[in-house]
């Protein structure tokens, strides 16, 4: 299955109990349209940046350490990175 804002709509949002979850869209970015996950609760907080183009940006922060836990732009050429990523962005909201 592709990662991309439908993925986590369906496969990862209904797993973050005790999140608040915000959904955007802006037109004509840098690399297309953008759809904007942001994350915040438990002490962290984030966002994932889904481009048109297929780039992505991943961010997470940990406030409690004050300490950046992710933070990548990844190219459309970079899928196993996205993957990986995504799900280390997942697994450390779940913590």
């Amino acid at each position: 299955m592709r990662k991309d804002i439908d993925w986590f709509k369906e496969m990862v949002a209904p797993s973050l109990q005790g999140f608040k979850i915000d959904y955007s869209f802006f037109e004509n970015g840098d690399f297309g349209d953008l759809n904007r996950v942001e994350i915040e609760g438990k002490g962290k907080g984030g966002n994932i940046d889904f481009w048109e183009k297929d780039w992505i940006e991943i961010h997470l922060y940990d406030y409690n350490k004050d300490k950046e836990l992710i933070h990548y732009l990844l190219e459309p050429t970079q899928d196993k990175e996205r993957d990986e990523l995504l799900d280390k962005f997942e697994s450390l909201l779940k913590v």
